[in-house]
């Protein structure tokens, strides 16, 4: 093993000098923490969608009152949407009453009952049927659950076909938070066992879960996607900017500062303090990033050593003049 010592012209001696002030050189020590390892990613908040409900009748008819008049507008589920005049469903209701009535044969009124299932109508309402025998000539599309109107192409006294979707409805108790992120990154997100997302606007921290990374890379920055969900306390709202933290639970590490290491040749270096004074000898590392300060050493150096902290290009010329790299 070859070790140099920098060279400092005769000149210099007039006074008393030694190699850290020349170049100010300054040490550390390779040490030993317990730390939570973690990234951050920004990223905003999104409906989830898989709580997205469209709602687009199996029949065609004319909005009698519309209940839900506004975009936004909350609504609970079952609760009435618009009072609709349909003459197929009429038709259909009738059709099931009459069966009661003159107490057809099983098959038939099982048939007439299914033909209400399968335009949807309301149970409540074939069930009212079934007991009174009487069928009204208006039918009510009510909300399949708790949440906001974000879509809707309906006014009171307007007609919609058949199929045409008339209002779509978001639950918005989860919502979903989704950031881009390095290629690099993807190891370590998997890996991750938590995640917390920090809405800046409301100086508050919320736990996330359900990791999804998306299986397509963006062509303009080659990032990829991740999402996560996040219960809404009813304080979030889409578009919120957030950030999230995604780290694993604390482990003991060895440390080394990022101002110690310089990478040479795609390999990492950092210089060990040698025996005698303005010793320094270059140690091939491998190590690998923690944080801002840090990289965790994976090997190349033991707990203790003590290491050169600046003037690393110095240190590097000197080595490269030495011929030690």
């Amino acid at each position: 093993m070859r070790i140099f010592i920098m060279l400092i012209p005769l000149m210099l001696f007039s006074q008393e000098i030694n190699i850290e002030q020349l170049f100010n050189v300054k040490t550390t020590k390779v040490i030993e923490k317990t730390v939570s390892e973690k990234r951050s990613y920004y990223g905003f908040l999104k409906l989830d969608e898989k709580k997205i409900y469209d709602i687009a009748p199996r029949f065609g008819g004319y909005i009698e009152k519309l209940y839900a008049k506004e975009i936004y507008q909350k609504v609970k589920k079952g609760e009435n949407l618009a009072k609709v005049y349909s003459p197929e469903v009429y038709r259909a209701k009738e059709e099931y009453a009459s069966s009661l009535i003159y107490k057809r044969d099983k098959k038939m009124i099982g048939a007439t009952f299914e033909k209400l299932k399968l335009l949807d109508i309301d149970e409540n309402e074939i069930e009212t049927i079934k007991k009174t025998k009487k069928s009204s000539a208006y039918t009510f599309i009510n909300s399949p659950i708790d949440g906001f109107i974000i879509k809707k192409s309906v006014y009171n006294k307007s007609s919609f076909n058949k199929k045409e979707k008339i209002f779509q409805i978001a639950d918005m108790s989860t919502l979903q938070f989704l950031a881009k992120i390095p290629q690099k990154e993807i190891s370590f997100v998997k890996k991750a066992q938590y995640f917390n997302i920090y809405i800046d606007i409301l100086s508050r921290n919320y736990p996330g879960k359900n990791l999804h990374i998306y299986p397509i890379i963006s062509k303009n920055d080659s990032f990829i996607t991740l999402r996560v969900d996040i219960k809404n306390d009813g304080e979030l709202i889409a578009g919120m900017y957030a950030k999230l933290e995604v780290g694993l639970k604390d482990k003991k590490f060895l440390l080394i500062p990022k101002s110690a290491v310089i990478r040479k040749d795609g390999k990492w270096y950092a210089f060990k303090v040698g025996e005698f004074e303005g010793e320094y000898e270059p140690v091939e590392i491998e190590v690998k990033p923690l944080n801002n300060k840090y990289y965790k050493l994976i090997s190349g150096l033991q707990k203790g050593d003590e290491i050169a902290d600046s003037a690393m290009f110095l240190l590097d010329s000197d080595a490269q003049i030495n011929g030690l790299f």
